[in-house]
């Protein structure tokens, strides 16, 4: 019985072995969640012995948060907290797959699918970006369509500021882009094409009059420019 008892051990040794060569084997895993071996006693009902050794009673997986690095690939999505991403392995399927393994690529048809070629589920959303409908039971295949990229001119620009109130007076005739002197300031924000192209927009601030009492405000004037040419205002 001695032998038993002994032998249930080494074999307890083993899988505990097993279990953490598993998890050094998947260290550089997507996803991959360690796991811990629970052991028990074993005890016998019939006779009065101590024990009769040990034996494995699960294999735990642990899903707390793991370290979450940059990577190359502009698809690649990882989860901050619990959750898991929903997969499903064809257009057709009803069968949901959960994953924390968020290493995606997208197909010859632009379906975003993962390293096993199941294709990922979204919510479905409106033109302008709002989900329209949650549930399992409403997510779709996440299809890239090319439409989605089409490049949109910038019409426009929203600023909030908050200028000087004892800012001096410069006047709009003298103004120059390239002397500080006859701005009061300036920002910079980036403006695209019909093609997409980014370009460098700077918007100068002049301060014109001080507060009066028909117009108790400061008034100031704007000058744009976008890559060093001037824009008429409209």
């Amino acid at each position: 019985m001695s032998f038993y008892t002994s032998l249930t051990g080494l074999n307890s040794a083993q899988a505990d072995l097993g279990v953490t060569s598993n998890n050094i084997a998947n260290v550089g895993t997507v996803g991959f969640k360690k796991s811990r071996a629970d052991f028990g006693d074993l005890f016998s009902s019939t006779s009065g012995a101590i024990g009769q050794g040990a034996h494995l009673k699960n294999v735990n997986q642990q899903f707390s948060q793991g370290s979450i690095e940059m990577s190359g690939n502009a698809l690649d999505l990882a989860i901050s907290g619990e959750g898991f991403f929903a997969v499903r392995p064809d257009l057709s399927a009803t069968e949901t797959v959960y994953t924390r393994a968020g290493a995606f690529s997208i197909n010859n048809d632009n379906y975003v699918v993962d390293s096993s070629g199941q294709y990922l589920q979204a919510f479905p959303v409106s033109e302008d970006g709002s989900v329209i409908a949650t549930g399992l039971t409403s997510a779709k295949s996440l299809q890239l369509t090319s439409a989605g990229g089409l490049p949109k001119v910038t019409s426009k620009i929203e600023l909030g500021l908050n200028l000087p109130s004892d800012a001096a007076i410069k006047p709009t005739a003298s103004f120059s882009p390239s002397d500080s002197n006859t701005f009061n300031s300036s920002t910079q924000m980036t403006a695209y094409d019909s093609l997409g192209n980014p370009h460098v927009a700077t918007v100068y601030f002049l301060k014109t009059s001080n507060p009066t009492p028909a117009v108790p405000t400061n008034t100031w004037d704007t000058k744009l420019y976008i890559d060093g040419a001037v824009i008429a205002a409209h």
